[in-house]
């Protein structure tokens, strides 16, 4: 019954640390970051203009009220 409730308390812990339990023991890793994969996927992004298209449309604000 102990090891249920350490089980639950330890995956319960909000310390930035992950809990895999298995026949081998515990294995205590670090929670991945927020963000930390961003880098690697900007690079990678396809180097593209998605707003090509509409980049040189006008609307009616466009045209006679918007001012420099």
């Amino acid at each position: 019954m102990k090891v249920k409730t350490a089980a639950s308390l330890v995956k319960q812990w909000p310390h930035g640390v992950s809990v895999e339990f298995s026949d081998a023991g515990v294995l205590l890793k670090p929670k991945a970051k927020p963000r930390q994969s961003w880098t690697k996927a900007f690079k990678t992004a396809p180097k593209s203009d998605e707003l090509a298209g509409v980049r040189g449309m006008q609307n009616r604000f466009d045209r006679e009220e918007w001012q420099w």
